[in-house]
């Protein structure tokens, strides 16, 4: 048997998807409006302060003004891709891929995105694992 934290959102018990738990409570906000079947292109900057982002909305690309902040909240890949897209990140990386650099995050953009775990999961192993070092079967071994 292995142990290891996981990350859930839930409420009385109940697993909640992000729009139940955030986006739902919200959508009252005069602050707030929700645009569907749009794609990211970037976020706008005014020298290495965000400002904006543009995005695609069907074959129209648009912009959006920040009057205080720009989020960006696109997961642990995507979060990193539109940052690095809008030219922040591993200048070596950007450079290799055609994107003017904007902002250098030497340590890489990837380390905005983090995860906690909060909660305790438990299961058993019934099949053998594979190590990705020996490539050998490992019966029941923590990860």
């Amino acid at each position: 048997m292995r142990a290891r934290l996981i990350q859930v959102t839930q409420r009385r018990g109940v697993r909640l998807s992000t729009a139940t738990a955030f986006l739902k409570p919200a959508a009252q906000r005069p602050n707030l409006r929700v645009l569907t079947n749009a794609q990211v292109k970037g976020v706008r900057l005014d020298g290495k302060r965000a400002v904006g982002i543009e995005f695609w909305q069907g074959e129209t690309l648009t912009s959006a003004d920040a009057r205080r902040e720009v989020i960006v909240a696109a997961g642990a890949i995507g979060s990193p891709q539109i940052l690095q897209l809008s030219g922040v990140g591993p200048a070596a990386l950007l450079r290799q891929h055609g994107i003017e650099v904007r902002h250098e995050l030497a340590g890489g953009s990837a380390r905005t995105c983090r995860t906690t775990a909060n909660r305790a999961s438990f299961f058993a192993c019934a099949t053998p694992r594979r190590s990705m070092k020996s490539r050998t079967a490992i019966y029941g071994a923590p990860s």
